[in-house]
């Protein structure tokens, strides 16, 4: 039993807070490195994300934030799986329809690092999406 539960802890020592701004709005607040995009630390990852906040900025797309986030700082559930979840494509999929047509109007292409074909779909593996994260609902008053 001893043993299960250092092992259990050595994982979770994995994670590490997320220190990338923009991310730290995501539904989770711990991360793990190497990321999917196979930085090493949060800095590196961080000098590639800041290469998107222009995009951001477009708001192109209301799942923009979260793809990014989840590829540079995903989410860590070592206890579940001992890799980093990525996003599911229909979540890429959503960022690129609403994003690739302003991008390609300053003549930029969509990343080959945000290759939504590469990402899995969510019934055929296990993968991350906004709606997969339950909101605390708000009460309403006078009830």
């Amino acid at each position: 039993m001893l043993v299960a539960a250092r092992a259990f802890l050595a994982r979770i020592e994995q994670c590490e807070p997320i220190e990338i701004p923009r991310c730290r709005a995501m539904p989770y607040n711990m991360t793990q490195m190497p990321n999917l995009l196979h930085h090493g630390t949060q800095e590196n990852a961080r000098l590639v994300f800041e290469k998107f906040e222009v995009l951001l900025d477009q708001r192109c797309s209301d799942v923009l934030l979260f793809l990014l986030c989840s590829l540079h700082v995903p989410i860590c559930a070592v206890a579940l799986q001992p890799e980093a979840i990525p996003p599911c494509r229909s979540v890429c999929e959503k960022a690129r329809a609403g994003c690739e047509p302003l991008m390609n109007s300053y003549n930029v292409s969509w990343p080959d690092t945000l290759e939504c074909s590469r990402l899995p779909r969510y019934e055929r593996g296990v993968c991350v999406s906004p709606e997969a994260f339950v909101k605390p609902t708000q009460k309403k008053k006078g009830k």
